[in-house]
């Protein structure tokens, strides 16, 4: 949505995936570790995979982390500097381990957005066609609602439909602008 008002947007999740393609920055490394269970007929990691492996198991969960997170962070810290390069003042970096990974600290600034729990299973399920169960697994590995909220400066619900969070979305972005000029 903020990408839509022309605020440069970084995905924390879509950096992982490009860094994670045959020779992207960490996909020997995953592979080296997690084996051909994770890899596809044409050796391209399998996300789906190597989630039911990970989420089903905290030690192998705490090794991708490991593998991961700081190339992940570098790759974020980068584009950030290339986008304050171009003048602009404001970039969102929409990650949902932000807390996890302590890149909040690195931040002016945390919105969240939360929803009810068994909203955020019912839409899991319907946008990455998980069961129940998996996106219970996923959830339990992030930081709760609480904590989130305490480390914000600003809360988006989202517990309606998704024009109300576009309008919530909107008077965020531009609460930000204000107070940055």
């Amino acid at each position: 949505m903020w990408r839509g008002l022309g605020i440069p947007v970084i995905d924390a999740d879509q950096v992982s995936r490009e860094q994670m393609l045959p020779g992207g920055s960490i996909y020997a490394a995953v592979a080296a570790e997690f084996g051909n269970v994770v890899l596809s007929p044409d050796k391209t990691i399998d996300r789906a995979a190597l989630g039911s492996l990970v989420f089903a198991d905290p030690d192998r969960r705490r090794r991708l982390e490991a593998l991961t997170h700081a190339e992940v962070l570098r790759e974020v810290e980068r584009r950030l500097g290339t986008i304050a390069q171009t003048g602009c003042h404001l970039a969102v970096v929409e990650a949902a381990l932000i807390l996890e990974t302590g890149l909040e600290t690195q931040m002016d600034g945390l919105a969240v957005v939360i929803a009810p729990i068994d909203q955020r299973i019912r839409r899991a399920i319907v946008r990455d066609g998980m069961d129940e169960t998996s996106v219970r697994a996923r959830m339990s590995a992030q930081v709760g609602d609480e904590r989130r909220q305490t480390a914000s400066k600003a809360v988006l619900h989202n517990d309606r439909d998704l024009r109300t969070l576009r309008g919530r979305a909107r008077s965020l972005a531009i609460e930000v602008l204000i107070t940055r000029a």
